[in-house]
């Protein structure tokens, strides 16, 4: 009888430790909206959520209307309920292209200012809630 209690009690706390451990999707809110540049859509740039509870931070990119939305890990969308720094940025990469046996580097046009890619300037946040929300930012070049 005691080793079936052991048993029971060892199988009850493994599943809450499972089940407290794997990170529920009570815990998140979807996210969604629109990034725009002096009131045009942005496109193909990286949207990411730092939330304030030191959780690891949730990223979307912007489609050719400037909407995202963010994903927490491959199997959670959205990002954890709670206030978040928000940073944007580009693809500041270059390209190259070969050009007659020769190296031909293009930078692509920085349209984005730097400061929105940076956690301590950019001034960006966002408060996630539980269910759907949606967070715009309407960006400014100057």
């Amino acid at each position: 009888m005691r080793r079936f209690q052991f048993l029971q009690l060892s199988l009850s706390a493994l599943l809450l430790c499972y089940c407290g451990c794997s990170g529920s999707s009570s815990n998140f809110g979807t996210v969604e909206g629109t990034v725009t540049l002096d009131g045009k859509p942005l496109s193909g740039v990286s949207v990411m959520f730092y939330p304030e509870s030191g959780d690891r931070s949730s990223t979307g990119e912007t489609d050719e209307n400037g909407k995202y939305s963010l994903r927490h890990t491959r199997k959670i969308d959205g990002a954890v309920i709670g206030k978040h720094r928000v940073t944007i940025s580009t693809n500041d990469l270059a390209d190259i292209y070969e050009d007659g046996g020769a190296e031909v580097t293009t930078k692509k046009r920085k349209t984005l200012p730097r400061k929105y890619a940076d956690q301590n300037q950019s001034g960006l946040s966002g408060t996630v809630e539980s269910g759907n929300n949606t967070i715009d930012f309407p960006l400014k070049s100057k």
